[in-house]
């Protein structure tokens, strides 16, 4: 077992060992003493980076361990996970991905004209696995619009039989023809868990869960002896208990729709600096659309919080509270640095990537529609944008509610509407 460390920063500085370049597929059999050989060509004529292309992953790394903090929302994650596959060629990814212990596997595209068969060295993906892509994708089985998915396949899929400090066969399913960057997404999923089960000091969805009923309860019987006989102090202990539950809300959105915006922060900061490499030119802004929807979700748990400090600001204002008001001001700062704090890590993601592409704009950003597959057919005479978009959007949704296998983020949203309709 490897140190583990917890410290701060990202250390590079990779080297590479050359690619070995695979343009077909060799099967060999035969029998009765005699033997024949056939070659399964495969083409990759579409492709703007070839899957070959790039270093080998650094091996070693899979040995070692370190976990640090991420700009991004504090996350730690192991850096040597991701340090091994920055400069990688996409087949050495998924030999270093596998030999992390993750099942990997590529779901098929109906039709792979003009699309570049990326993961061609995958194993298909087996059929249970296959209908969890479905799900998650929106009953479509086969023409690649969901880009990838990690999971833990925990009992029957659901997630129940998962446990709080064990990963429990990690999994990975990409479409055959996404880019490396879905990839090393997707194994940030893998990485982000994995530290997160890893540290003892980090609660557990469970603990977060606990204390999110414990602290609803009290600001709910504040309240409700507040209506019997308004007073001071149970007002100000429903502000307290508010307090507790927005500082659980941001605890939540961090492991759940705002890990995908540390995700993509993180590897846009890398590629800006050249050290990701071998990914897609548009890869990046398209990570700015799903950081912006991401955003965006986490945005919709706000309201009803937001509601219940002014409800309780307007009431400390009206009988002179002064405490009461101090502290519901306070939660209420707390919400808008929230708010602040996620727009402030997509505008900085912008310029990073306007820094590096000239070429791109605001408009680029609206329309480069997540990490999604939008015109699979390749006709682009019957391509709807905004069919498309409204796709993009449905499948980001779907892929932010499979990493909710729990219902932690659930729980969470009944009990912000709960405590909203309590007053």
């Amino acid at each position: 077992m490897a140190r583990t460390v917890l410290s701060s920063g990202l250390i590079t500085g990779l080297t590479g060992l050359l690619a070995i370049t695979a343009f077909g597929l060799t099967a060999c059999g035969g029998g009765g003493g005699g033997g024949s050989e056939s070659r399964v060509v495969t083409d990759f004529s579409a492709c703007d980076k070839m899957p070959d292309v790039g270093a080998s992953a650094i091996s070693e790394n899979s040995t070692k361990t370190e976990f640090v903090v991420s700009d991004f929302f504090e996350k730690p994650f192991d850096r040597f996970d991701l340090e091994a596959v920055l400069d990688a060629s996409s087949t050495s990814t998924t030999a270093y991905v596998r030999s992390l212990g993750i099942g990997l596997y590529k779901i098929p595209r109906t039709k792979m004209a003009g699309q570049c068969p990326t993961y061609f060295n995958l194993p298909l993906a087996p059929k249970p696995f296959q209908s969890i892509w479905s799900q998650a994708s929106s009953g479509n089985t086969g023409n690649g619009q969901l880009a990838g998915l990690f999971f833990e396949f925990c009992g029957d899929g659901t997630g129940a039989g998962c446990r709080p400090r064990d990963m429990v066969q990690p999994t990975i399913l990409v479409d055959e023809a996404s880019d490396r960057w879905t990839l090393v997404h997707e194994m940030m999923h893998y990485n982000f868990n994995q530290s997160r089960k890893g540290i003892p000091e980090i609660r557990t969805n469970f603990e977060i869960e606990r204390a999110l009923s414990a602290a609803s309860k009290r600001f709910q019987k504040a309240m409700g002896d507040f209506k019997t006989l308004p007073n001071q102090g149970d007002l100000f202990q429903a502000s307290e208990a508010l307090r507790e539950v927005a500082e659980l809300t941001r605890e939540v959105a961090v492991r759940r729709p705002l890990e995908e915006v540390s995700i993509e922060g993180l590897l846009i900061d890398l590629w800006a600096k050249g050290e990701f490499k071998n990914v897609s030119a548009h890869a990046p802004s398209s990570g700015v659309w799903y950081m912006t929807y991401s955003r965006d979700q986490f945005f919709n748990l706000l309201p009803p919080l937001e509601q219940s400090v002014a409800e309780i600001k307007a009431l400390a204002e009206e009988n002179v509270w002064d405490a009461t008001l101090k502290d519901a001001t306070e939660t209420e700062d707390l919400l808008a640095s929230m708010r602040h704090e996620v727009d402030t890590k997509i505008e900085e993601a912008k310029r990073k990537i306007k820094k590096v592409q000239k070429w791109v704009d605001e408009e680029h950003f609206n329309n480069a529609k997540g990490r999604v597959s939008l015109a699979d057919s390749g006709d682009e005479a019957t391509f709807d944008a905004a069919k498309a978009e409204e796709r993009a959007k449905e499948e980001a949704l779907n892929h932010l509610k499979m990493h909710d296998a729990d219902g932690l983020q659930q729980k969470l949203e009944d009990t912000l509407r709960e405590m909203a309709n309590s007053l």
